[in-house]
């Protein structure tokens, strides 16, 4: 591995691993290395570096536990997340609390514990149990039956593995602020041994939601003045920002297209302070993204008037925008479906349209994942195409599905002649 970091503060959370260098002649057991990836060959009068403005996904990356909500608990089980236990922090039998003790078993881990307000995991509340963990006393979940109730086990391994399993050095699992705090540095530092220039975020990776508005603000201030300040020691800035209009329990039944006036007018509300964050942190691009936004079924929602507020909070967005200066380009990302929904902004063509409907096309273009599209039964270049068609086109996800699984949609580019057509059709735009 290469191992010469230039600044000892960058070097804090993944001290074994180096900045990736471009190595083509790389063998099979060469793993942290780009083969392919040369940013400064030109290919067609622009460097790699130009064309594939890689911006690794915060949100992915480092908030994001695999749990999928409704799916069940936690899937993704990476090293640098063997983290503190939030419901062995939090848990107990107070009221509130959903577990329950197992006569004989001990407590089932596999059930959440939901605490109302702000005081929810990151993507994939109530508890994220489903996974090796550690407690504060050092005994590893890996000794214990987490999904079926077991009891614990005194840890009997190695000290090395005993490290292992113990807390990431940055991220004990709770939703401090100062937890978010380490896990930016933590980001950054991983941002920079990529060596990209650009990153995509949203206003909930930088800082929790507080109790009350006030706090909120307060925090997500403080964030933003202390990413402005590592973006300028990494020398990069986000191809994206975005609102978080998915996680909180609020949004359940959407956020433009919410029934309820007062989540429409939070949701409105979130999207002005999301601006103002893009505005400091210099985003390139500010994505609207409503993957709450649908409908189970048409006895149960007016469709024409959730449109229509989704058509009153662009259209806001825009003039705030004007208001306060901001360059940034505005994309929206059309989803097919959530499990649970299906979604009014379903792919290039409908987005589009909801768009001219209400005279919005011209402040509008398109953020097209091709996994969506795979999804909905059609080549994943299908909207890429259909969107520089009409001009619309803004930017591309790297991404692909498998239309088998139905959700799974953050894997790499599986077919070379399906990735060819995407890059073809985005260069000669």
């Amino acid at each position: 591995m290469n191992t010469d970091i230039m600044d000892p503060r960058q070097n804090r959370y993944f001290p074994m691993v180096g900045r990736i260098p471009y190595r083509p002649d790389a063998g099979p057991e060469d793993t942290l290395v780009f083969r392919h990836y040369n940013p400064s060959e030109a290919v067609h009068g622009r460097t790699m570096e130009e064309w594939l403005r890689f911006s690794p996904c915060y949100f992915n990356l480092f908030r994001y536990f695999g749990s999928d909500d409704h799916y069940g608990q936690r899937t993704h089980m990476r090293p640098w997340d063997d983290g503190y236990s939030w419901n062995m922090k939090h848990g107990g039998m107070g009221p509130n609390r959903y577990q329950e003790a197992i006569p004989g078993k001990g407590y089932d881990m596999g059930k959440g514990d939901y605490m109302g307000k702000s005081d929810y995991m990151d993507k994939g509340y109530p508890a994220d149990m489903g996974k090796g963990g550690c407690d504060p006393m050092g005994m590893s979940y890996y000794d214990m039956d987490c999904g079926k109730g077991g009891a614990m086990k005194p840890f009997d391994g190695p000290p090395s593995m005993r490290n292992y399993n113990m807390c990431r050095s940055w991220d004990e699992g709770s939703r401090s602020f100062e937890n978010y705090r380490r896990r930016m540095y933590a980001a950054f530092e991983f941002f920079g041994k990529l060596g990209t220039r650009w990153y995509s975020a949203c206003d909930r990776d930088f800082a929790p939601e507080g109790n009350t508005w006030e706090e909120t603000d307060r925090m997500l201030e403080e964030a933003t003045s202390l990413a402005c300040n590592l973006q300028r020691e990494h020398a990069m800035r986000p191809l994206y920002f975005a609102a978080d209009l998915w996680s909180h329990p609020r949004y359940m039944n959407g956020a433009a297209s919410n029934p309820d006036a007062h989540v429409f007018a939070f949701a409105c509300m979130q999207v002005k302070r999301a601006i103002d964050m893009a505005k400091r942190l210099q985003a390139e691009h500010f994505v609207f993204f409503h993957p709450r936004d649908g409908y189970q079924s048409p006895l149960q929602r007016q469709m024409y008037r959730d449109m229509q507020h989704m058509g009153h909070l662009y259209r806001m967005a825009v003039q705030y925008r004007e208001k306060i200066g901001y360059k940034g380009h505005f994309l929206i990302q059309p989803k097919p479906f959530d499990p649970r929904r299906y979604q009014y902004e379903c792919d290039a063509m409908s987005t589009m349209h909801m768009l001219r409907h209400f005279g919005l096309e011209r402040h509008f273009k398109l953020y097209i994942k091709p996994a969506w599209s795979r999804m909905m039964g059609r080549p994943s270049y299908h909207d890429v195409y259909m969107a520089s068609a009409f001009n619309m086109l803004g930017m591309v996800d790297a991404s692909d599905s498998y239309p088998e699984v139905s959700g799974t949609s953050d894997v790499c580019a599986r077919d070379i002649r399906d990735a060819t057509y995407i890059m073809k059709c985005y260069m000669e735009q």
